[in-house]
């Protein structure tokens, strides 16, 4: 499943590759966008429950996203770097 979030989060950036240069040249923070286009292209891919920010599983923390794959269940804290460099 790492390799599918990875890709997915790839895909993401790759694609809004604009928007994130106005983050980037704000020096923002673009965690909390990325967290619903990654579960937009979960669902898209067919992942089910999918969740963002939900507490879930009696747990008393709340996720990233959350999601099922079957009946397995996923739980993803997401971290996105510094956006504080240059681009040109």
């Amino acid at each position: 499943m790492d390799k599918v979030v990875r890709e997915g989060i790839a895909q993401v950036l790759t694609s809004h590759e604009e928007l994130l240069r106005i983050a980037v040249r704000q020096k923002a923070n673009f965690e909390g966008w990325l967290k619903f286009e990654l579960a937009h292209y979960l669902e898209e891919i067919g992942m089910k429950y999918v969740e963002v920010e939900s507490k879930v599983w009696h747990r008393r923390e709340r996720t990233d996203v959350t999601f099922f794959d079957g009946k397995e269940p996923y739980s993803l804290e997401l971290k996105t770097p510094s956006s504080n460099w240059r681009v040109g």
